[in-house]
């Protein structure tokens, strides 16, 4: 999925993270296997129409569903941009930033 950085920026008054940007090229379903032991799969990403249809509110953004079906998210105002998950209203983090997944070994299921 190529994400629309123009729209991005309209609707967020931000930029979109450059590794935001990264991930939503990779072909999915995908895993991402961290170095230290966990493991992130992400179902597919979302587009910018899909995520404002799940009416996530400012200043999170869903970008991905996990395999379990959760929304992953980012807090938009975290230059760090931690991944949180939502699992039924509960959100919280899973401890993993956006950049790292980019360093993760890679594997397309």
């Amino acid at each position: 999925m190529i994400m629309d950085v123009k729209e991005f920026e309209a609707i967020y008054g931000c930029a979109a993270p450059a590794d935001l940007i990264e991930l939503c090229k990779m072909r999915c379903p995908v895993r991402f296997e961290l170095d230290d032991g966990p493991v992130v799969e992400v179902q597919y990403f979302l587009s910018i129409e899909r995520q404002a249809a799940k009416k996530i509110e400012k200043p999170f953004y869903a970008f991905a569903v996990s395999t379990d079906g959760n929304d992953l998210l980012i807090d938009l105002r975290d230059e760090s941009f931690v991944i949180l998950q939502d699992e039924f209203g509960d959100i919280y983090s899973i401890g993993i930033t956006l950049g790292s997944l980019l360093q993760a070994k890679v594997c397309n299921l």
